[in-house]
């Protein structure tokens, strides 16, 4: 899925490495002249890529849920994607470059890919966790009206 972000002075440009919705963060505050990211800040500057200037490529990771779960990488030209939930977890292993409509798995093919990919995703996941700060949870009272909106919204059961 493409992205295109604007910047002040800066020409049209694009890249074929792919980026991720946390390298926005990162890009808007280099924009804004902070010159060293926050601690905890995930993600890098897309600014490098508008002046087309060597922009290396890096693992993007990327998770959906509402009706089930799915977590992927895309690394390189591979994209693996698991269902995490509802069980059982099932696995998918793309080649965008050639298959870029993501319509032939090649996971039963190539299972030590799988394994590798797999083993880079979760190797990703805790990363992020690792970095995430502890919150204490509190219990919050919610109306039936504000549920009920939430359940139609999706963000409830």
């Amino acid at each position: 899925m493409p992205l295109v972000v604007a910047l002040p002075g800066a020409r049209a440009a694009s890249t074929d490495v792919p980026v991720s919705i946390i390298d926005v963060l990162p890009t808007l505050l280099e924009v804004a002249g902070v010159t060293e990211m926050p601690a905890g800040i995930a993600g890098r500057s897309l600014v490098p890529a508008t002046r087309q200037d060597p922009f290396p490529e890096v693992d993007v990771f990327g998770e959906t849920g509402r009706d089930e779960t799915v977590r992927a990488i895309v690394a390189g030209n591979d994209k693996y994607a698991e269902r995490v939930e509802p069980e059982p977890v099932l696995q998918v292993l793309y080649d965008v470059a050639m298959d870029p409509h993501e319509e032939h798995d090649l996971s039963a093919a190539e299972p030590e890919r799988v394994a590798a990919l797999r083993e880079r995703l979760h190797g990703m996941i805790r990363e992020a966790a690792a970095r995430r700060p502890a919150v204490e949870a509190s219990h919050v009272e919610i109306s039936d009206t504000v549920q009920q909106h939430l359940r139609a919204l999706g963000y409830a059961q």
